[in-house]
């Protein structure tokens, strides 16, 4: 195989994984966007529950069961600060090809603030998940602060 060759099949497996690695995100965005659509969906249910108790404890329930796991983590801090100065937090929604979660940061009081949806499939790094509307952003916050993240 001279050079050429070699060139040519390099770039043809380079375009098979290019080709791939799309066909990935696409498949890890369309879980973000339905794991997004099931928050917005929650949020609305807990709104639309207002002073009815069963209606309330059901749609809390099932914000409370929608995720595998919950956690924090101390985020980078100045010398001299605090350790938990800022902390980060994440709620896995689901693993495995594709895999989705919320993440963002907590402010001094461990409330919620600059969550994002974020998503990856096999392999690849983690990526944001963009383009949400001011519905959607809403909903995220609201559903991140459905949850404890204090000591």
């Amino acid at each position: 195989m001279d050079n050429m060759e070699k060139i040519a099949k390099k770039t043809e497996d380079e375009l098979r994984r290019e080709k791939k690695q799309m066909e990935d995100d696409l498949h890890s965005e369309s879980q973000a966007r339905a794991k997004l659509a099931d928050i917005v969906e929650m949020m609305a249910a807990l709104k639309d529950a207002g002073d009815d108790d069963k209606k309330r404890d059901d749609a809390q329930q099932t914000i409370d069961e929608s995720i595998l796991e919950c956690a924090i983590r101390l985020g980078w801090h100045q010398i001299g600060k605090p350790e938990d100065a800022d902390k980060e937090f994440m709620l896995l929604l689901c693993t495995g090809g594709p895999a989705v979660r919320v993440r963002g940061e907590l402010d001094q009081y461990n409330n919620p603030e600059n969550v994002v949806i974020e998503h990856q499939d096999w392999f690849t790094l983690w990526q944001e998940f963009t383009g949400l509307t001011d519905v959607e952003e809403k909903a995220l916050l609201n559903y991140a602060c459905q949850f404890y993240f204090g000591e």
